[in-house]
């Protein structure tokens, strides 16, 4: 069997592979994004529960619904566009295999309470709900209330979290180490799995159950829109995105946005026979304030800082000057520009980190139409496009908003700003 390092990788953006996630199109792998390990040597020197972990960061990134409303392009959950695959339910596959692992397949005794028949007499609600016969001077009961347990409807239920399980081990099994032989009683189908699965959930008050039910309905509504005509499941599935830029963008917005970017859009038009014929915003990344410092940041899932290659180049940095221009004509305060690209911490000596996000600091572009000499009285502070660096690893593991990243962001940024050229 192979080791779960076998199936991973971080080197396919540097071979021209854009796709961030897992996926089986006859051949099983997950693509971290580049940076998140030094490369694939490293993976392979993991251990695996360590990778593990590691993976499961990956999926939980990449099944954070919010980082698409952040960003209006992202393409996250399940998507692959040249494909067309449907939503993968990555995380209900994850919660059922972690479940059975613990608890072993799902089975339960439905108890019902019927008057008369066989059973155990259930005399606290006999005594309640029926009036009693008087036989010989005796009182009787003669058709007390019984509790019966409704096997055929229990059995079901786990022969349908059997199929479940199965399907998830054939897909993500290799994840968990959990592997299994034996095919399913059922075969799948989907009007009547997804009937008693509804039923079921309706029917429970129990937390850990209603979330089962509410997994493998998930899954069971994946299967229902990929199973062909002839009821054959395919093998083949996608859940990942097939650029992972828009989820970093996302991420440093999430970490260092304070303000409505909307507010800082500039716009573009033309005026043809004196009308106006529309006009086009541009739209900056992130927007930060700290203290009375605008910062304006453009995000880049750039591999300057795995490879030393590919810097943002002069449409990106005359895209910067003029959001910076524009922040500063229209709020009226000191506004800086900076760059925001990945790089692997593990890759580099330590020394350098500033925390959090172990931030380093790369260099400034400039504009040979923009003064960058302070002596000459005539710089502003957005004339210099600073580069800065964040471990990738790290932003994936904690992107909530944070005031001590942005303190520390400034301060790097305005104190590499008052150096000269």
């Amino acid at each position: 069997m192979q080791k779960l390092n076998d199936y991973c990788t971080c080197e396919a953006k540097l071979r021209g592979d854009e796709f961030v996630g897992i996926r089986n199109d006859g051949c099983l792998e997950i693509c971290f994004p580049a940076g998140y390990f030094k490369n694939d040597d490293a993976i392979a020197e993991l251990d695996e529960d360590e990778l593990r972990q590691d993976i499961m960061q990956l999926f939980d990134v990449l099944s954070d619904s919010e980082l698409i409303e952040v960003h209006e392009n992202s393409n996250i959950i399940g998507r692959d566009v040249e494909k067309s695959s449907s939503d993968f339910p990555m995380l209900a596959y994850v919660n059922l295999l972690r479940n059975f692992m613990e608890y072993g397949y799902y089975s339960e005794q439905e108890v019902v309470f019927k008057q008369g028949g066989n059973g155990k007499v259930d005399w606290n609600r006999t005594i309640k709900t029926l009036r009693p016969d008087v036989v010989n001077d005796s009182v009787v009961y003669l058709d007390p209330v019984t509790r019966q347990t409704d096997n055929n409807e229990c059995e079901l239920i786990s022969l349908i979290h059997k199929f479940c399980v199965w399907d998830a081990a054939k897909r993500i099994g290799f994840v968990f180490g959990v592997d299994i032989q034996e095919p399913p009683a059922l075969d799948f189908d989907y009007e009547m799995f997804s009937s008693v699965l509804m039923t079921k959930a309706s029917k429970t008050f129990h937390d850990r159950a209603l979330a089962i039910f509410q997994d493998m309905l998930r899954i069971v509504e994946y299967l229902g829109k990929n199973v062909s005509d002839e009821n054959v499941i395919p093998d083949e599935f996608y859940f990942g995105v097939n650029s992972f830029a828009p989820v970093w963008e996302a991420m440093i917005e999430r970490i260092f946005g304070t303000e409505h970017r909307e507010d800082y859009y500039p716009n573009c038009g033309w005026v043809i026979d004196g009308k106006n014929a529309g006009r086009v915003e541009m739209r900056p990344d992130t927007i930060m304030k700290v203290d009375d410092k605008i910062f304006v940041l453009d995000s880049k899932y750039y591999t300057y800082g795995i490879d030393g290659r590919t810097l943002p180049q002069s449409e990106s940095i005359t895209k910067q000057l003029a959001y910076a221009e524009f922040a500063e004509q229209k709020i009226g305060k000191t506004v800086y520009n900076v760059f925001l690209m990945p790089y692997c911490a593990g890759a580099v000596t330590a020394e350098n980190f500033l925390y959090p996000f172990k931030m380093k600091y790369l260099g400034y572009a400039y504009s040979d139409w923009k003064n960058t000499d302070v002596a000459k009285g005539l710089v502003k502070p957005y004339h210099k496009i600073h580069g800065v660096l964040l471990d990738i690893k790290n932003v994936m593991q904690n992107y909530s908003k944070s005031n001590a990243a942005q303190k520390q962001f400034a301060n790097v940024i305005t104190t590499a700003n008052k150096k000269g050229p």
